[in-house]
């Protein structure tokens, strides 16, 4: 009888764990456990004269990922902000990088437009659908042979708690007129 109830325990923890997620599992006698997984992707491109090359932290395989901390329903005046940073080079097939003939031109896709604004998106998926998301871009533009920027995210929240996603707002870097 004692080895069932020892394996009902062992699963009924095992699945008490597995649903922890961002956070740590505290025991009884006070020790904590967390496990966070760590993903890694990349590519190999076929070596051209020059490529615009963008380096980006937070990216993921569909692209920037930005992740929010927590933030408690119906308190408005709580918000999390989050960034992720980036930089566009061109770089040479011989991986020298070349200085920009004309600054690129980067922008929010949002709702069909291209825009320097800010965006708000008040239309999120997930279970906490009445989240508020604010965008801004800021740009550095005087080095010309990187070009730094970052995505901020303001998150406030509505009543509903859950989890959130927002995948309406893409970044466009287009470089014109480039010397080869």
């Amino acid at each position: 009888m004692k080895k069932y109830l020892l394996g009902a325990l062992f699963i009924l923890s095992a699945a008490a764990f597995a649903g922890v997620e961002n956070g740590a599992k505290v025991d009884l006698d006070g020790s904590a456990k967390l496990a966070i997984p760590v993903q890694v992707d990349g590519r190999v491109v076929e070596p051209v004269e020059q490529s615009l090359i963008i380096e980006v932290d937070g990216v993921a395989a569909s692209g920037i990922n930005i992740k929010m901390d927590d933030i408690v329903a119906g308190k408005t005046a709580e918000k999390a902000y989050s960034k992720s940073t980036f930089k566009a080079k061109i770089v040479t097939a011989d991986g020298i990088v070349k200085p920009f003939t004309n600054k690129p031109e980067v922008k929010f896709i949002y709702d069909g437009r291209e825009t320097t604004e800010p965006v708000v998106n008040e239309i999120v998926s997930g279970s906490a659908t009445d989240v508020k998301l604010a965008y801004n871009l800021f740009v550095d533009d005087s080095n010309k042979n990187e070009y730094l920027g970052a995505i901020t995210v303001e998150a406030t929240p509505g009543k509903l708690p859950g989890t959130y996603t927002d995948t309406t707002v893409q970044l466009k870097v287009e470089v014109s007129g480039q010397e080869l």
